[in-house]
């Protein structure tokens, strides 16, 4: 995951990632796909089954496995 001009944009082996396409859980995605539907955003810090992400006015917004409700 990385951030270009505030935008989102994913690759790699998508596992716990349904936000913008459909059926691609478990897959190789090898073409940078940009995240639609969120604000502009500043940071990104990923982790094992997770990334978060911090918007341009200071609001939080993670994702991915939450297999025990820690996201």
């Amino acid at each position: 995951i990385y951030i270009q001009l505030g935008e989102v944009f994913y690759c790699g082996y998508i596992n716990y990632l349904y936000l913008t396409i459909k059926n691609v859980a478990f897959q190789q995605i090898l073409t940078p796909i940009k995240l639609n539907n969120l604000p502009p955003m500043i940071q990104v810090s990923c982790g094992y089954n997770f990334t978060i992400l911090l918007d341009q006015d200071g609001c939080v917004w993670g994702f991915g496995k939450n297999e025990f409700g820690q996201l």
